[in-house]
C-alpha cells in the first residue's frame, strides 16, 4: 500500500511512503528521496507502483520518521548538499540507491551547518550526517569532505550542542567512500558513541587528519566499537586515531588495510594513552604501522617493508 504525503506543498516536494519491505535489512516503512526534475519512471515501474519526488533528506527524517519503528530511506543518485542531523529518530536506515560517486554527500554546500570541535581535534565547519540516535545505518554513499568537512559524526552530540546527551548504540556505517582529497579532515568521528557501533567495508582516501577519529564525548564514553574490513589509503596523518584511550572502552580494529600513497602516514593506527584495545589481523602496507600501549592486545598483523607475509609483532 502506498500513501502519498506532501512535505512542503509550496515547494512541490512530495514523497512516497511504502508500507512494508525495502531491500537490505527489512524495514516497516520505506521512503524514496529522489531529486526533483529527474525522470525515474522506468525504475519506478519495475520496482514500485508509483514514484513521487523528495528533495530534502532532513525533511523526510524530521516529518515522516516519527514513530520509532524501522524506517528505510532509499536515496536517489545526485549531489546532496545538506548537513543531516538524525536526532531522536531511532531505527533509521539510509541507503544510496546507486553506490559511490553517483550518490554524493557534499556538506560544504549545505545551507544549514552542524559545526563542532571534537576533544583534542580540529574545529569542523560541518558534517555530512550526524548520527545522534540508536540503531541508525548509513550505507553506500560517497562523502566529499572538500573544504575541511567531516563525513559522518556518530556520538552523544554534546560537541554539537551542550543540550545533547544521546545514545547511539548499534549504529552501522558500512560500504561508504570517504574522500578527503587532502581537504576533508575526518572521514568518521566517533565521539562518546554508545555500545556496539560498527564501521565496516568503507574506503577512506586522503583525509587530512584521520580516516576515523575516536574521542570521548561530553557525558558518555566510547564503548566497544568494532572497526573492521575497511581500507585506509593515503591518509595525510592517521588511518585511525584515538584520543585519550584510557577513557575509551574495548575498541576492536580487525582485518583492515592501511596503505601509504603520496606520503607516509604518521601512523596507520594510533592508540593514545593506556587502554585495553585490540589490533588484530590487519594489513599494513605503510612505513609507520601503529603506536599503542603495552596494555593493548596486538596480534596477527602483517606488513611489507621487505618481508611480505611476515607478522609484525611490535612497532619499532
Amino acid at each position: 500500500m502506498i500513501k502519498d504525503r506532501n512535505i512542503d506543498p509550496a515547494a512541490g516536494i512530495q514523497l512516497s511512503k511504502i508500507m512494508g519491505g525495502g531491500w537490505g535489512a527489512p524495514a516497516a516503512k520505506t521512503f524514496y528521496a529522489i531529486a526533483s526534475g529527474t525522470n525515474y519512471a522506468a525504475w519506478a515501474s519495475s520496482n514500485i507502483s508509483g514514484n513521487l519526488q523528495g528533495n530534502v533528506i532532513q525533511d523526510i527524517i524530521d516529518d515522516l520518521c516519527v514513530d520509532g519503528q524501522p524506517d528505510h530511506i532509499l536515496v536517489g543518485p545526485r549531489k546532496w548538499q545538506e548537513n543531516i542531523l538524525i536526532m531522536d529518530r531511532p531505527n533509521i536506515t539510509l541507503t544510496a540507491m546507486v553506490e559511490g560517486w553517483a550518490t554524493q554527500m557534499r556538506p560544504s554546500d549545505g545551507s544549514t551547518k552542524y559545526t563542532f570541535t571534537p576533544v583534542g581535534g580540529s574545529a569542523q565547519p560541518g558534517v555530512g550526517i550526524a548520527i545522534c540516535s540508536k540503531a541508525v545505518t548509513v550505507q553506500g554513499f560517497l562523502f566529499d569532505g572538500g573544504g575541511g568537512y567531516t563525513g559522518i559524526y556518530v556520538g552523544d552530540g554534546y560537541v554539537i550542542s551542550t543540550d545533547y546527551n544521546e545514545n547511539t548504540a548499534s549504529a552501522r556505517i558500512r560500504n561508504n567512500v570517504f574522500r578527503g582529497g587532502g581537504e576533508g579532515t575526518y572521514g568518521v568521528v566517533m565521539d562518546g558513541c554508545s555500545d556496539d557501533v560498527i564501521v565496516e567495508g568503507n574506503i577512506f582516501r586522503r583525509n587530512e587528519l584521520a580516516g576515523i577519529y575516536i574521542t570521548p564525548g561530553g557525558a558518555r564514553t566510547v564503548q566497544r566499537p568494532v572497526i573492521r574490513n575497511n581500507e585506509f589509503i593515503g591518509q595525510e596523518v592517521y588511518g585511525i586515531d584515538m584520543y585519550s584511550s584510557a577513557t575509551t572502552q574495548g575498541v576492536l580494529v580487525k582485518r583492515n588495510t592501511f596503505m601509504d600513497s603520496i606520503q607516509a602516514m604518521t601512523y596507520g593506527v594510533r592508540f593514545q594513552g593506556a587502554g585495553k584495545h585490540a589490533l588484530v589481523g590487519n594489513w599494513f602496507a605503510c612505513a609507520n604501522k601503529w603506536s599503542a600501549s603495552s596494555t593493548d592486545f596486538i596480534s596477527g598483523n602483517y606488513g611489507g617493508n621487505g618481508a611480505d607475509g611476515a607478522e609484525v609483532v611490535s612497532e619499532a
